[in-house]
């Protein structure tokens, strides 16, 4: 993951966004132990200064969603290690 943050007025720090696509910027990761996926979040806070919720876009640039904290992303995606090749997360039908 590649985190960005914001420092505010007061000196203090907070997230902005998360890059997940590992592979799409050439960045090692140990594929047993995490997965790489082409989109990134980035945290929308309330008026008290809280995450209220994620945007999601993908590389391209296009929206994919926005999600509650509590809640989950649809469409909702698994990770795939079925294959002898690095792990992929693939979407669900459910």
């Amino acid at each position: 993951q590649n985190r960005e943050y914001t420092v505010l007025s007061d000196g203090k720090k907070r997230l902005s966004s998360i890059d997940y696509d590992a592979e799409g910027r050439g960045a090692y990761f140990d594929p047993l132990l995490y997965w790489s996926a082409p989109w990134t979040d980035t945290a929308r806070y309330d008026n008290a200064g809280s995450i209220s919720g994620w945007d999601r876009r993908g590389t391209d640039g296009a929206a994919i969603g926005f999600v509650a904290n509590g809640e989950r992303f649809e469409p909702r995606y698994e990770i795939d290690r079925s294959t002898k090749q690095l792990p992929v997360l693939r979407r669900t039908e459910e």
